[in-house]
């Protein structure tokens, strides 16, 4: 795993707030109906009545796209989450360039919806190269985000710019805060759960002060699923 260089690590850190995920402020909004398990909830997102910026319509094909597929888990609650600590962290490390971060924030995601939810990470990138080139983005800043969108994982592509070691840390911090684990211990045992908490904990590593801000969480949180029964 690449650590920040020296350029970066340089910059002043100032934490992110853990408070509970806000949400869009209200201007004039749309409502989508969006099913969470067995339970209807309406999340309520901004439709402003300007014209629309491309962080903003990126958000919205996000969100047409969840709609449409149908899909049960909380994404759009997830990705508000990252937006959240990624916004705070662009303003950590001013020489990022927060537009690269933001539209890779809306579509990282959205490859889960677009099939083999296990590969998800090469259906986003595939989708944001479509999706930003038909949105007018020139081919420099399309290659900033896919490679965003492509390495967040920390798989088999690494992070190698800042803007895509800042999505990489808020996905894996937004689960800490999030806590999908109790969830995904149901569904797919202990021991899975337990790798993917491990693995959440070493990609917050890429930003050295996350990762000891949020060490007594990840603490915390391996001790919890450790005693709790199989």
């Amino acid at each position: 795993m690449r650590a920040l260089g020296k350029r970066v690590c340089s910059q002043e850190y100032r934490g992110f707030d853990s408070r509970p995920l806000r949400h869009i402020p209200r201007q004039k909004s749309k409502t989508f109906d969006l099913v969470h398990g067995d339970a209807r909830k309406k999340v309520r997102f901004m439709k402003n009545k300007n014209p629309k910026t491309r962080i903003e319509k990126t958000r919205e094909h996000f969100l047409d796209l969840y709609t449409i597929s149908g899909d049960n888990n909380p994404y759009p609650e997830h990705v508000e989450k990252v937006e959240e600590i990624a916004r705070k962290l662009t303003a950590d490390f001013p020489d990022s360039d927060k537009e690269v971060v933001l539209l890779a924030v809306w579509l990282h995601d959205i490859g889960a919806f677009l099939g083999d939810r296990e590969i998800h990470d090469i259906n986003s990138e595939k989708e944001a190269r479509r999706y930003l080139t038909a949105l007018g983005f020139g081919a420099s800043k399309v290659e900033q985000v896919a490679h965003c969108v492509r390495s967040h994982r920390c798989n088999d592509v690494l992070p190698t710019t800042i803007e895509a070691k800042i999505l990489a840390v808020a996905d894996s911090a937004s689960h800490l805060y999030a806590g999908p684990y109790i969830n995904m211990k149901h569904k797919f045992g202990k021991e899975s759960v337990l790798g993917k908490l491990e693995r959440d904990y070493r990609d917050i590593g890429l930003i050295p002060a996350v990762k000891n801000e949020l060490t007594p969480l990840y603490m915390a949180w391996k001790k919890l699923l450790e005693i709790l029964p199989d």
